[in-house]
């Protein structure tokens, strides 16, 4: 097992969107996780607020220049691309805590979630031993990070740190691997 990060900052600080005009239609959460710790955004400068028509949606990361990654059901949305938008270098954020949780064992997870869903090769699992600290709802797309790498994407679970179901996240390897490195390997030796 591996400790590991996890970074849950809703950013509902007045931000650059604080112009826009349009009415709220999603409503500002409280922004904590659950049995973390305060922490500021300095210490996680990659941790952005996904937004829509203005209002924080999900978190997200910036994995590389002009790239950020989120969970997938963050962005589905019948409103079409113009209405996210992504804020970020919020430095005054109110309600952020971070929480260290641990890697859990894929065979484990799928004890704890049989009759519930499969865990694949795509999620990983973490929490800690007694429950007690996890990311919750609102805190869908937010980073897992170990070493200071992102290796998991905040996805869903059964409640919120309970002892009996780990936290569910997107595998991040494996991400990268079906959606960026094998379409480049195949284009490029396609023949």
């Amino acid at each position: 097992m591996y400790l590991c990060a996890f970074v849950l900052l809703a950013l509902m600080a007045a931000s650059a969107y604080s112009s826009i005009i349009l009415p709220r239609l999603v409503p500002d959460l409280e922004g904590r996780a659950v049995g973390g710790e305060d922490t500021t955004i300095d210490k996680y400068p990659y941790q952005v607020s996904v937004r829509m028509l203005g209002s924080h949606i999900c978190g997200g990361s910036i994995y590389k220049s002009r790239v950020v990654v989120t969970a997938a059901h963050c962005i589905y949305s019948f409103l079409g691309a113009s209405s996210f938008s992504i804020q970020y270098g919020v430095t005054k954020v109110a309600g952020s805590t971070n929480a260290e949780v641990l890697i859990v064992d894929r065979n484990v997870c799928n004890r704890q979630y049989a009759g519930v869903n499969e865990i694949t090769d795509d999620m990983l699992c973490a929490a800690v031993e007694n429950g007690g600290k996890d990311a919750c709802q609102g805190d869908s797309g937010d980073p897992l990070v170990a070493n200071g790498e992102l290796v998991g994407i905040v996805s869903w679970d059964v409640g919120c740190a309970r002892t009996d179901y780990s936290g569910v996240y997107r595998n991040v390897a494996n991400l990268l691997m079906k959606f960026v490195w094998e379409p480049v390997v195949k284009e490029r030796f396609a023949g």
